[in-house]
């Protein structure tokens, strides 16, 4: 299922820099390219992994371990903050945009709130979703869970 993802990415990305060069919104083609070419190269090398391991490490070394979820959080509440940021910045130019554009924007938007819903996902939010109630459980629950 993954390389399906990664070809998923990979088509968008090759879509939207198809689209780059036949619009007058270059910038924001390519910018679209570059996330989905990015997310993509992410899903396929696991690059939230390694991060995630790094930061342990780093954590560990330097004494900030059992602070760790109050760095999380921060973590995920600065990508919340500069997400819709970004959205709010980009809607408001693009605001007169035609309507493909438009509809890239919206997707675009979606995607940031699914990788900020799976950025909270990898930092025990997860839990609560997936904690068993009358013996019934919802889902598998992250394996940064076990390895935290």
């Amino acid at each position: 299922m993954a390389w399906c993802i990664v070809a998923a990415y990979a088509v968008g990305a090759l879509l939207a820099y198809r689209a780059a060069s036949r619009t007058n919104r270059r910038a924001f083609w390519l910018s679209i390219t570059v996330m989905l070419a990015i997310l993509g190269a992410n899903k396929q090398l696991d690059l939230q992994s390694s991060f995630t391991s790094v930061a342990r490490e780093l954590a560990h070394q330097q004494g900030w371990y059992e602070q760790r979820r109050e760095v999380q959080v921060r973590f995920i509440a600065s990508l919340i903050a500069f997400s819709t940021l970004g959205a709010a910045l980009v809607t408001f130019k693009l605001r007169k945009a035609d309507p493909a554009t438009l509809v890239a924007v919206l997707g675009a938007v979606a995607l940031l709130c699914f990788i900020v819903v799976r950025a909270a996902s990898f930092h025990q939010v997860d839990l609560w979703v997936t904690t068993p109630i009358a013996g019934l459980e919802a889902g598998g629950g992250s394996s940064l869970r076990e390895s935290s």
